[in-house]
């Protein structure tokens, strides 16, 4: 009984109740809790009511009989739930187990007994399923419904074997980015859980959500896609001429149907070759991982039984179901690599888990790799160096808890492993109470093995199948004591100037080339003070560089894309001009030559820095007014010391390419000032890039609504607009504030040294300049709604899919083109900590995605009832040529807008839709899967091509989670851990943009104006309003099973 109450009570909902009201309640039940798999159905609509339930773990449906004869979804249960009927005789509804669960059965005459003499605190616990179904509005009886086939004509024991796959409901939350943009930060892929009792007060100070208007339906599970996939290749290779199929005889027994483990392998990778559209390739062990996917999923069976598959000669496997078609139809090419692509895409996970399910000794270098990338997804992990991640390679394992509510260590317990969760979430409980819950990507358990003190808390695992990565504490403090062995540090009177790490394999940045070919002799950066670390550049690096630069070293890049982080450009032209003029350390007689070589030297590392700096930066080096007039100084010192030293000839050369290159891009920033925006409209040709002199036409607002047009540099500060506006207004000497109006009542005042006013406006937004006293009475506009059914004309009617998928590709290519990654960094660290420099090019960016991900919101609801399926088919089949195109930002945008909740609860319309479309959309959605941070997306983006347009938000996303959780001085040195991880983001992002030469313009037409600005309603309560009148709100949305 103890046990039991113990583990009772570590459920959140029931953590409250007394010790004594436990027992009373669970004294005539069995201790042991009943196990019920997946599929059962519990109980029926008008059996007998004979117990209460208490759901310790798992999930179970309730539901009930429509009009129509369906069934219809009426709520999920989960851990924690007491549910049952009170005063009826027969149950209200019927359950169904949607996962293996564990619970104890309470009678019901004693449940009622303990009910009348407690019912005061058990009514905010329980659920009357009486209640629930009298709660339901009755439905039309001519109301289409959702139809399962579960259902229909099945008997409880073919339930055993279904799969309950209701639809997910994921929220999409917000950050506080500047630019006002929709930066998706996507959750689990799992029903929220916030609404269980007493968890609000424990959490709302550790975790706030924004409401939710992003729903992902996921109308294919992966389950099943997994089995379809399956089929394509056992058809696949039925219809092959390999012959893998075949009878084989093994010590002295004949078996049919089989194949042979090696051969699998070596088929499975000519038939990837053969389909695959990427230029990417499989290894044999990524191709083991595929065929351990269908093995897990029950496709393929080892015949004796066996859990691994095995690339070996002597392992036997055969396809479990045999293929039901006699015709044996090959399946297409499109098939097969849709297949394949999904397979590979799930292998790495499941190739993951079997790996740290060995131990250490047993992991060949080739699967130590495979865990050392995977670990590069984890949260918790961002910030450990590369040599740290691969020594967690040999040593982590995983642990797994079945059931929510296992107890994973105790409060005041000796600590013995660190964790770090790979998925589900577990509650944190300090005396009692629970203080926070930790989910995907945090780590947990780490201060009590670094202080050698007990646990500070207990943590308890709050859902189903949470999976942990551990490390022991001997081998963690191995690497930490590895660590700081590895760790130079040098001094500066006794204070600590640079602080290196020693590593024995390259990490991508910062590298010390030695003598040996085997890198063993390498150093990162760790910290140290800033002109400490570009001294280091310039006397470790910089004489390393080839002559034409074609290999820029990696530590010298990471330094320029973010020295404007912690190191000034001023700054940095300041310390180049005191390197150049260094005396040698020595000038005696006898060290003349030497001295003179070595003053060469350095002012030929300065030279030839500057030229990389040039190089990568291109027009915003010369943007920089301080960088510009260096170079021509710099010039004049080259020219003077040519006349006095030997040895500059070489040096003259390439300063002379510097000034050559100046000169060019001082004809490129001469140019006429173009216009943007036009009263906020793109102009007919979007400068590449925006220059601060260029101009946006804004239409600038009155209280009283009147307006006039205002032309204004993109540059220009907040202030310096009011005072331009007051010359056409009749105010004298009164204080004008700049302030943006929303569409949906939100109003946001600039500071008065707030720039790029013009590119930062939300989409549908207007800009008014009033005095103070007049802000409270500025309120929308009603043009600034949007289109509306009457008004809209939609352009899906003018232009085919594929042209608008070219037309859009094409425009924001330009976009991108225009956006350096420098703009990505003033973004991040914030936008008034670099007045001179603003991300106008970014700004136009981030605008684009929202307009993209509104317009397919706009579009579905705004069609009319004829042709609103034919356009949700429209949109799916965009974005997938979109990604054809690799152009991520159509197809994400598309994806997010169609998941819109005002567009996702469109039941009718969506079960109209194709199952074809339906797979290709939840393929779609899959590639936004969050987990593991957002691994399926930089899967995808590592295996395509360059050019191609990223998915921007996630970008930014990644930068804000960098910079929030790492601080950028520390004891008074740079962190430059964090401006290699920052390095490693720009350099992917100047990465996606190579081989976009400037021919690519002149091989197709301009973009059409009507794809460049695009007619969309923002306003979250209008959506859900033309959403509710397509589908009225008493039409609930059932819950498909499939």
């Amino acid at each position: 009984m103890e046990r039991m109450v113990s583990r009772v009570r570590r459920l959140s909902p029931l953590h409250t109740f007394s010790d004594a009201l436990l027992i009373s309640l669970l004294s005539e039940s069995d201790f042991q809790p009943d196990n019920i798999q997946q599929g059962v159905v519990l109980f029926e609509k008008d059996e007998p009511t004979e117990y209460w339930y208490l759901l310790l773990s798992g999930e179970v449906q309730l539901y009930s009989k429509t009009y129509v004869g369906d069934f219809k979804h009426l709520k999920t249960l989960r851990c924690g739930a007491l549910f049952g009927d009170l005063s009826t005789l027969t149950h209200s509804c019927s359950c169904l187990v949607s996962r293996p669960a564990q619970l104890i059965r309470i009678a019901q005459n004693h449940f009622l007994s303990v009910y009348n003499k407690h019912g005061d605190h058990l009514q905010p616990f329980i659920i009357i399923m009486h209640d629930i179904l009298t709660d339901e509005t009755p439905m039309d009886p001519q109301l289409p419904t959702h139809s399962s086939g579960l259902f229909n004509g099945q008997r409880s024991n073919d339930l055993m074997s279904s799969e309950i796959n209701p639809n997910e409901i994921v929220s999409v939350s917000t950050e506080g980015i500047p630019t006002k943009m929709i930066l998706p930060s996507l959750p689990h892929r799992r029903e929220n859980r916030n609404h269980r009792p007493n968890q609000l007060n424990h959490n709302q100070n550790h975790r706030t959500e924004d409401r939710n208007f992003i729903e992902f339906h996921n109308p294919t599970g992966i389950e099943k896609q997994v089995l379809e996939s399956g089929e394509v290749l056992h058809r696949k290779m039925l219809t092959d001429n390999h012959q893998v199929i075949r009878d084989i005889t093994t010590q002295h027994t004949r078996v049919q149907n089989c194949m042979i483990g090696a051969e699998m392998i070596d088929w499975l990778l000519t038939l990837f070759v053969s389909t695959s559209t990427t230029s990417s390739s499989l290894s044999r062990i990524q191709m083991s991982a595929i065929w351990q996917v269908l093995l897990n999923n029950g496709m393929i069976a080892h015949i004796d039984g066996e859990h691994e598959f095995m690339d070996k000669t002597n392992s036997y496997y055969r396809w479990v179901q045999p293929y039901r078609n006699r015709n044996k139809v090959a399946p297409t090419i499109e098939e097969v690599s849709k297949s394949t692509a999904l397979l590979s895409s799930i292998a790495p996970e499941t190739l993951f888990l079997m790996i740290v399910s060995k131990p250490g000794f047993e992991r060949s270098p080739e699967e130590l790799e495979v865990v050392y990338e995977e670990l590069t997804f984890i949260k918790a992990l961002s910030h450990l160096s590369t040599m740290v991640k691969r020594q967690l390679a040999n040593f982590v394992k995983v642990e797994q808890y079945v059931h929510a509510g296992s107890v994973v260590f105790r409060q005041r317990e000796i600590g013995v492993y660190w964790y770090i969760v790979l998925k589900g979430a577990v509650e944190v409980n300090v005396n009692g109470k629970v203080v926070c819950i930790l989910r995907e990507g945090d780590d947990f358990g780490k201060l009590a093995l670094v202080n050698d003190l007990p646990r500070a808390a207990t943590i308890v695992t709050y859902e189903d199948d949470s999976i942990f990565l551990v490390v022991d504490k001997h081998h963690f403090n191995q690497i930490l004591h590895q660590v700081e062995a590895n760790t130079v540090r040098l001094k500066d009177y006794g204070e600590d100037v640079l602080v290196l790490e020693k590593v024995d394999i390259p990490r991508g940045a910062a590298l010390e080339n030695s003598n040996s070919c085997n890198f063993n002799c390498g150093y990162s950066v760790m910290a140290g003070k800033a002109e400490k670390i570009l001294e280091y550049v310039l006397e470790t690096r910089i004489d390393a560089l080839s002559d034409d630069i074609s290999e820029i070293d990696l530590f010298v890049e990471d330094f320029i894309l973010t020295h404007d982080a912690f190191m000034p450009a001023n700054t940095v032209c300041n310390f180049l001009k005191s390197y150049y003029f260094r005396t040698p350390y020595r000038a005696t007689r006898d060290s003349i030559s030497d001295s003179c070589t070595e003053e060469v030297r350095c002012k030929r590392r300065v030279v030839q820095f500057v030229y990389v700096w040039c190089s990568m930066l291109k027009i915003n080096f010369f943007l920089n007014p301080v960088t510009n007039s260096f170079v021509e100084e710099l010039f004049c010192h080259v020219i003077d010391d040519r006349k006095r030293l030997g040895g500059m000839e070489e040096i003259m050369t390439r300063i002379g390419a510097i000034r050559t290159s100046r000169e060019n891009m001082q004809l490129v920033l001469a140019r006429h000032p173009a216009i943007v925006l036009d009263c906020g409209v793109l102009s007919a040709r979007t400068p590449c890039p925006i220059l601060p002199s260029d101009v946006c036409n804004q239409i600038i607002y009155l209280a009283d609504t009147t307006c006039f047009v205002l032309p204004i540099r993109v540059d220009k500060t907040a202030e310096e607009i009011c005072e331009l506006s007051r010359r056409r207004m009749s105010f004298l000497a009164e204080p004008l504030k700049l302030v943006e109006v929303k569409s949906n009542g939100e109003k946001l005042i600039f500071s008065p040294t707030d720039r790029a006013i013009p590119t930062v406006l939300s989409l549908n937004s207007k800009l008014y300049v009033v005095n103070r006293e007049e802000i409270p009475m500025l309120v929308p506009m009603e043009d600034q709604n949007g289109p509306t059914p009457t008004t809209h004309s939609s352009i899906l009617h003018l232009i085919d899919s594929q042209e608008l998928a070219h037309q859009l590709f094409l425009f924001h290519l330009q976009l991108l083109r225009a956006t350096d990654s420098n703009e990505l960094l003033y973004q991040v660290i914030g936008r008034e900590s670099f007045p001179q420099s603003m991300p106008f090019n970014l700004d136009l960016l981030v605008r684009r995605f929202n307009e993209v991900q509104h317009w397919s919101t706009t579009e579905i609801l705004l069609a009319t009832e004829d042709n609103r399926v034919e356009i949700l088919k429209k949109f799916i089949h965009i974005a997938t040529i979109a990604r054809e195109y690799r152009d991520l930002l159509t197809v994400f945008a598309i994806t997010l807008g169609l998941s819109h909740t005002s567009v996702s609860r469109l039941t009718l319309t969506w079960n109209k839709l194709p199952p074809a479309t339906l797979k290709t959309f939840s393929e779609l959605e899959n590639l936004l899967d969050p987990t593991r941070n957002h691994r399926m997306y930089r899967l995808l983006v590592s295996k395509i091509a360059t050019p191609y347009i990223p998915f921007v938000p996630l970008i930014l996303k990644d930068l804000m989670f960098i910079h929030q959780g790492n601080k950028s001085f520390y004891n008074g040195l740079v962190n430059f851990e964090k401006m290699h991880m920052f390095a490693k983001i720009f350099r992917n992002f100047r990465q996606c943009k190579s081989h976009m030469n400037d021919t690519t313009d002149h091989q197709y037409v301009e973009p059409q104006s009507l794809i460049r600005n695009l007619r969309v309603i923002d306003n979250q309560k209008i959506l859900m309003q033309l959403s509710y009148e397509i589908e009225p709100k008493t039409a609930k949305r059932t819950v498909v099973f499939q």
